[in-house]
């Protein structure tokens, strides 16, 4: 086969979970299913040297890059608003399918397409999403999956949504294709390592971590009430540290410890490169992700992979994702919260039953297995 891709969202440094999804299944594609071509189509408009660099990762021999200079990306998307220019006007028709991996199928796209479709906060939590991201996902989603001759959903949850809110879609044209977990990353980390991360972002003595974009859904400000009222309450002496990059909305998250007066005892790390991430995770006394919705939600099982015991909530797609290896709160309830991270830290006997099987439950995360169902999933889409 022929497989384009569109690598927009991963040529970005600072990536989020679309763009570690893409990332991980070209690598994997790339190097385990050489009998195809893959073609990397982006725009470039400015930054074209960058890009090239970034994409330098995941080129092998069977891999070429198409891009074109007529327009930005941005210019581009504006113009589904406007005129529908043709994909093809601008890449030509070098590829059988084609897959696009964040929610928008351009027009008259040539050959198979593939559209993959991480979750539909948009409509069940607008008020956590971005207005222009609600916009064009209102106006545009629909006509994309009608278009698509098949749709990737990364978690069942996220596929039974689909099909409640857009009925006519056809269960046949959907299928559930998990997120892996990098096992060559995210492992425990040698104490001296950790040691070293955590000195180099002032660190000291126990903590309990969340890692992830700082945007409303994520429910970092009842994270940050929670733990407040154990320090209130009982002394609670481990420190909160918050990592991750500003997504929108974030001035409140700031301002609520400022408010609680946790200036000393809460630590903004700020954006953590990934090399740095798996000493954070296997350091914590316990990683909690209290988000109020995920299509998927990645950050907890690279925490079991890195032998630290996980809180998140029992909603949306994470009881499907995290099974029995994770200890699970109501993410409205801070009270509810800050019993979890009380027992995380102070429970030998559940911590060290959530270790492992949460090590256990990382095992059917395999990147090489879903790129191989994934990969499974084209060839029949090509012989139809």
């Amino acid at each position: 086969m022929r497989i384009s891709f569109d690598v927009h969202p991963i040529l970005n440094r600072q990536k989020t979970g679309v763009g570690y999804n893409a990332a991980f299944l070209i690598k994997k594609l790339v190097k385990n299913h050489k009998e195809n071509r893959y073609i990397f189509e982006f725009f470039a408009s400015g930054h074209l040297k960058e890009r090239l660099e970034l994409l330098q990762p995941y080129l092998e021999s069977n891999c070429s890059i198409n891009y074109t200079r007529l327009l930005s990306y941005g210019l581009y998307l504006m113009t589904r608003w406007l005129i529908p220019l043709p994909y093809s006007l601008f890449f030509g028709k070098k590829a059988d399918l084609y897959h696009f991996f964040n929610y928008y199928l351009p027009p008259f796209v040539p050959g198979k397409k593939v559209l993959t479709i991480h979750d539909l906060a948009f409509r069940t939590n607008p008020e956590t999403v971005r207005f222009k991201t609600k916009v064009a996902l209102k106006l545009h989603l629909k006509q994309s999956a009608k278009k698509a001759d098949l749709i990737i959903t990364i978690s069942d949850f996220t596929k039974q949504q689909l099909l409640h809110y857009y009925p006519e879609l056809s269960s046949k044209r959907i299928e559930t294709v998990f997120v892996g977990v990098d096992i060559d990353l995210y492992k425990k980390a040698e104490p001296e390592v950790i040691n070293d991360t955590l000195t180099k972002y002032g660190i000291s003595g126990d903590y309990i971590l969340y890692l992830g974009t700082l945007e409303p859904r994520k429910n970092i400000e009842r994270l940050i009430e929670a733990y407040a009222s154990l320090k209130k309450a009982e002394g609670f002496t481990p420190l909160l540290v918050i990592s991750g990059g500003k997504g929108w909305l974030y001035e409140s998250i700031f301002a609520t410890v400022k408010k609680l007066v946790l200036e000393d005892s809460v630590i903004f790390t700020g954006y953590v490169p990934d090399s740095d991430k798996p000493p954070l995770l296997s350091g914590a006394r316990a990683f909690c992700f209290p988000s109020l919705y995920e299509g998927f939600g990645m950050p907890p099982l690279e925490a079991m992979a890195c032998a630290t015991p996980v809180l998140t909530s029992n909603a949306a797609s994470l009881p499907e994702v995290c099974g029995d290896a994770a200890y699970y709160a109501d993410p409205h309830s801070t009270t509810e919260i800050a019993l979890g991270i009380r027992e995380l830290c102070f429970n030998e006997e559940l911590r060290g039953e959530l270790i492992k099987k949460g090590e256990d439950r990382v095992k059917l995360f395999s990147w090489d297995k879903i790129a191989e169902h994934l990969n499974g999933l084209y060839q029949e889409l090509a012989n139809e």
